[in-house]
């Protein structure tokens, strides 16, 4: 099924920035009841190495994951500064607030334009955008 990139929040905006961050490369994410993990190899096999929770998950569940998880930490880039800033400055994404209390997020080497209800949901978009076009491909198991 097919869903516009305009439409993604919380951990499927996130789960589609992992596919194309230099820092996820060689990780494959599974969906796990309430959030994706992201496996890969960290020289003793596989292993889980971060989890992007999901939308609604509170931080008592997310502090109970990066103990289960040993090697792991929160991927959330379209909801914390820690994971979008390097982001935003090496994809040299611009935002604005817009007259209607949004975010718009602009990539000029892509000529892409996003909108978004935070800063950080606004970049996102425009960054998947700019890799993946306006829809993205969403898989119905999850």
């Amino acid at each position: 099924m097919k869903k516009l990139v305009a439409e993604l929040e919380g951990a499927e905006l996130d789960y589609w920035v992992a596919q194309t961050d230099p820092h996820c490369v060689g990780l494959h994410f599974e969906w796990r009841e309430d959030h994706y993990v992201g496996l890969g190899n960290i020289g003793l096999g596989d292993a889980i190495c971060c989890f992007i929770p999901g939308t609604d998950m509170s931080i008592t569940r997310q502090l109970l994951l990066r103990k289960q998880y040993e090697y792991s930490d929160t991927y959330m880039p379209s909801r914390d500064w820690r994971d979008v800033g390097r982001l935003i400055e090496e994809n040299d994404i611009a935002m604005g607030p817009t007259k209607d209390d949004r975010w718009l997020s602009a990539i000029a080497a892509s000529q892409v334009i996003a909108f978004g209800d935070k800063p950080r949901m606004a970049a996102m978009r425009a960054y998947v955008m700019s890799k993946h076009g306006e829809q993205v491909e969403i898989d119905d198991q999850k």
